[in-house]
């Protein structure tokens, strides 16, 4: 039996691969580097998605639709029912009256008010994003409302 498998009977990990110990370990002379090249010198280090000079994953699959850089772009869902607890008797609501209640949390932060329960007072809605049923269910109430 070996140490490798001594060790790996014992705690169930295999052992660290010791290189540079002799032609019989089988990791001794060029310890696992190869002959030539970067690769075995000192200070290499291949850049990320390198394939050792065959073309990369990257470049062999073909780019599909579009791309967008950058962070994904999240918006917060506000419901009606939101609104409704917040301003139970309607009036004009915005923005800045919804970041002073807690429902957004910042004015710089993109929402979208959604069609999720119901509603009692007029509303007068000023909002960057609303769904259609949401706008249909204000109408219906006798609000109005407008985008930013």
């Amino acid at each position: 039996m070996l140490v490798d498998d001594i060790c790996s009977e014992v705690s169930g990990r295999r052992a660290r691969k010791r290189i540079g110990r002799g032609i019989g370990s089988g990791h001794g002379k060029t310890c696992g580097r190869g002959h030539k090249g970067a690769g075995s010198r000192s200070g290499y280090k291949a850049r990320l998605g390198f394939e050792g000079g065959q073309s990369p994953i990257f470049r062999r699959v073909a780019k599909r639709g579009q791309f967008r850089g950058g962070a994904p772009h999240h918006v917060k869902a506000i419901n009606l029912t939101d609104i409704a607890k917040a301003f139970p008797n309607g009036g004009t609501i915005n923005t800045n009256l919804l970041v002073e209640k807690g429902i957004v949390s910042s004015a710089s932060v993109p929402y979208k008010v959604l069609d999720g329960g119901e509603i009692s007072g007029k509303f007068q809605i000023v909002v960057p994003a609303i769904s259609r049923s949401a706008a249909s269910r204000i109408l219906a109430a006798g609000g109005s409302v407008s985008i930013e």
